[in-house]
């Protein structure tokens, strides 16, 4: 039930497990697009694509209801991110999956695979978001990390340094800084210093763990 293409009951083998059964019922509706038909000058007609539901679902947050009335919570897009199959569970007879929509995010900004909003859980810490964000791309040393933390419902914000400083020069580690934990809306800021030592290089992508830039 809930932000999936098709709700309502599903039979599956033993072998399936909660990403098989949100496929078996059309996916999840924030991927969901529709062509329509659009005149243009002239007496054109073309197509456009759009998403027929601009809310982001809740990956990282998936309910999962068994038949005798226990819970989990399923965190899908840290299977996604870890191949980690403890985040993508085996479903049993009368389990019921309920999928909501994205209430929180953080944002991750800096050498990462896939910088950007990443949806929040309660307890992440700087190393889980990153962990979404597919690692970290090693063309650029860090040099210095804060983060912005606004309060609720205000334009009120305070910025922590966490390592490192404008200039330094430092190459920081990722460890020195990424168990501070993170709270609903945070951006995190990692700099780096920028076009360091940058030589031939090739390009990555398709169905590998990393798709980037190399040296």
């Amino acid at each position: 039930t809930g932000a999936v293409t098709h709700e309502g009951n599903i039979t599956v083998h033993p072998n399936k497990r909660m990403s098989d059964v949100i496929d078996l019922a059309g996916g999840f509706i924030d991927e969901l697009r529709g062509n329509i038909g659009e005149e243009i000058a002239g007496g054109k007609s073309v197509t456009r694509v759009r998403r027929l539901s601009g809310r982001p679902t809740a990956r990282r947050a998936v309910l999962l209801t068994h038949a005798d009335a226990t819970t989990d919570t399923v965190d899908l897009t840290m299977y996604m991110s870890t191949g980690d199959l403890k985040h993508n569970p085996y479903l049993r007879m009368g389990d019921r999956i309920h999928v909501t929509y994205r209430k929180d995010s953080v944002q991750l900004f800096g050498p990462w695979h896939r910088e950007g909003q990443q949806e929040f859980r309660p307890g992440d810490t700087i190393a889980d978001v990153i962990t979404l964000a597919n690692g970290r791309r090693n063309d650029d040393p860090i040099e210095y990390v804060e983060v912005w933390r606004w309060q609720k419902d205000t334009d009120v914000y305070e910025i922590f340094p966490l390592a490192g400083g404008i200039n330094s020069g430092a190459n920081i580690p990722v460890e020195e800084f990424d168990d501070f934990p993170l709270q609903p809306k945070d951006q995190v800021y990692v700099r780096t210093v920028y076009q360091w030592q940058y030589g031939p290089r090739v390009t990555v992508y398709g169905e590998v763990r990393y798709n980037g830039n190399y040296r």
